[in-house]
């Protein structure tokens, strides 16, 4: 919920993959999902290659990000 906040004003790519990786590990994928479609600023294949290396149930994140890119 900090990083909510946090995200919303950085244009660090550090902050903005932390923040993606962290939601992933709290199982929130609709924050995750929500964070690909609206933000710019983070890094497509540093996210991609961390998506590839999870097995998730909901491919949503990782189709919202190839349809972007």
């Amino acid at each position: 919920m900090y990083l909510n906040n946090v995200i919303s004003t950085s244009e660090d790519p550090e902050v903005h993959f932390k923040f993606i990786e962290s939601c992933i590990k709290n199982g929130n994928l609709n924050e995750v999902q929500k964070v690909i479609r609206t933000s710019n600023v983070y890094d497509p294949e540093r996210v991609k290659a961390f998506l590839k290396t999870l097995k998730l149930t909901n491919p949503m994140p990782m189709i919202y990000l190839c349809d972007k890119h």
